[in-house]
């Protein structure tokens, strides 16, 4: 697969994503019924939290409303390129975008954050939002959830916090320390 999909997939996925509403959002700040703020509850905000698969980039704002300092990485280089264009554009200060492989990652940081691709359920027919359709279309699945997970373990991180679809599988149940459960999806914590 073309890590970049055709011409039209990337200008309309470009032309939807609307990351002044995720950053809008982000800015309102942490709900106490925030799901995502709960996952994290406990570290200090200075903490650096590394979001390893940021695709459009929503939580990378809503972890950085959290935390003073994120590193974004992306595998995809259009959308890295897409997440840089939009840090540049509202001056996002404590967030720095990497373009690569989250396995690969040896800089600062102790906690992480994952939030994979994930292929459809079986009573799914597509997804909700057009943008993440266009996403999957042009990044296909992460098919090495599992060996990420486990590279960051063994990183001997304060906290991986991993998002998956409420009724899917943890992926590594045996090492799971909590979960946390909202209507359609949940957090495991490692």
């Amino acid at each position: 697969m073309d890590v970049f999909g055709t011409a039209s997939e990337r200008m309309e996925l470009s032309n939807r994503v609307d990351f002044e509403r995720f950053y809008r959002k982000a800015l309102r700040g942490p709900r106490e019924k925030n799901l995502l703020a709960k996952a994290f509850k406990g570290l200090h905000s200075d903490e650096l939290v590394v979001d390893t698969c940021c695709g459009l980039g929503e939580d990378l704002m809503r972890l950085r409303a959290l935390f003073s300092r994120v590193v974004g990485i992306e595998r995809n280089p259009f959308l890295a390129r897409l997440l840089q264009k939009a840090q540049r554009h509202f001056s996002l200060g404590g967030v720095e975008i990497i373009e690569g492989e989250a396995k690969a990652y040896d800089g600062p940081g102790r906690v992480f954050y994952m939030d994979p691709m994930y292929p459809l359920g079986p009573r799914q027919k597509s997804l909700a939002k057009r943008p993440l359709e266009l996403l999957k279309k042009i990044c296909g699945p992460d098919g090495d959830q599992v060996e990420l997970l486990e590279a960051l373990l063994d990183k001997k991180p304060r906290r991986v916090v991993v998002k998956r679809p409420l009724k899917a599988r943890p992926l590594l149940g045996e090492r799971v320390k909590f979960t946390l459960e909202g209507k359609l999806i949940r957090f495991d914590i490692y």
